[in-house]
């Protein structure tokens, strides 16, 4: 708006998408503020992550307790994405096992075909316990594989510590997962023994 005692020319400033974001006189004084830019500027103050965290756009799923594997065999955890894409920012695997030959794999297939998919288990949203909130995708364990799909990611998992798989937090990507689309998240036993596992995983949407 121009100043009445000092009458000036107005300029209007247009965001992309054909909103009006700040009014501004000739002096350069912004009058008005739209909410988005004031919403950039919090998110930019405190990290993506962290302002969709407190936004309650954050997941975690991890077992209630330590989880055996036998022998030979895999731990499966389906994805199933449903009508908006998901963010996998973090996959960690924590394993126990003494020195007999062989290997932990920790792996993930897309693209992925079920017969069955399994019983279903909840995330807890970051803010707000133990809810799904708005996850627009669904967690199964146990799923009949049908057709595994792609292989994006197969990472050899220590013996004796936590391993953090890409993508991690000592990673400075994200793998970002399809809409309408399934995944499944293996913990490969390729050993001649029962292993105790732990593993954690993170999700985000932004929407």
């Amino acid at each position: 708006m121009a100043d009445i005692v000092n009458p000036t020319e107005d300029v209007t400033i247009w965001s992309s998408d054909g909103t009006k974001s700040v009014d501004v006189n000739t002096d350069k004084e912004a009058l008005v503020h739209d909410q988005h830019a004031i919403d950039l500027l919090s998110t930019l103050a405190t990290g993506v992550e962290n302002d969709l965290i407190h936004k309650g756009k954050a997941w975690t799923f991890t077992p209630a307790g330590i989880t055996t594997i036998a022998k030979q065999a895999n731990l499966d955890i389906l994805i199933s994405v449903g009508a908006s894409e998901i963010t996998l920012r973090d996959m960690s695997v924590n394993v126990n096992k003494n020195a007999s030959s062989g290997s932990t794999e920790a792996q993930l297939f897309a693209g992925v075909t079920t017969s069955a998919n399994g019983t279903e288990v909840y995330p807890w949203n970051n803010r707000r316990s133990n809810t799904t909130e708005t996850f627009t995708g669904h967690l199964y364990t146990g799923p009949t594989i049908t057709g595994a799909g792609t292989k994006l990611i197969d990472y050899l998992v220590h013996s004796d510590w936590e391993t953090y798989i890409a993508p991690s937090y000592t990673t400075p990507y994200e793998i970002i997962l399809k809409a309408n689309t399934k995944y499944i998240f293996r913990i490969y036993n390729n050993m001649q023994q029962v292993i105790d596992v732990t593993f954690f995983m993170f999700f985000y949407q932004e929407f």
